[in-house]
């Protein structure tokens, strides 16, 4: 675990590389955020990077070292998890995704063979264009 956690610290402080990191410092709470949508947020890291970025502006003065001090970590990965599996654990899927009518063959083998999905439906998005009409007659369509 410790070889993996330093190899990933090697790999980041390569990357990191002073100015390809973009983040946000708080200048009064010393915290280093990041954009996310239209906020930004201070409770997220990235990797290392976070813990580059604080130990980059300790250097040039912006945060204290006290701070520093609070964000030094070394990550451990114990567990993996494969969102790709995740409809396995389920008796039920609902809404799997609005591509399905795209999907070649081969990948329809896999959702019906793998995640036992053996009925679908397809619905219009709501979403497209703006002004959208339903009509059950025409808009619902059984794949397979």
């Amino acid at each position: 675990m410790v070889e993996h956690a330093a190899s990933k610290m090697i790999q980041h402080v390569v990357e990191f590389d002073g100015d390809g990191h973009k983040y946000v410092l708080d200048d009064k709470e010393g915290k280093i955020g990041y954009e996310n949508q239209d906020q930004v947020v201070f409770n997220a890291t990235v990797g290392y990077m976070t813990m580059f970025a604080y130990y980059k502006e300790n250097r040039s003065g912006g945060i204290k070292q006290s701070v520093l001090d609070e964000n030094k970590y070394i990550l451990v990965d114990i567990a993996e998890f494969s969102y790709a599996e995740t409809p396995l654990e389920y008796d039920i899927i609902l809404g799997v995704t609005g591509t399905l009518d795209t999907l070649s063959d081969q990948q329809k083998s896999i959702i019906t063979d793998k995640f036992r999905i053996h009925h679908s439906t397809y619905s219009p998005s709501v979403h497209v264009g703006g002004n959208l009409s339903y009509n059950k007659n025409n808009d619902v369509k059984i794949l397979w």
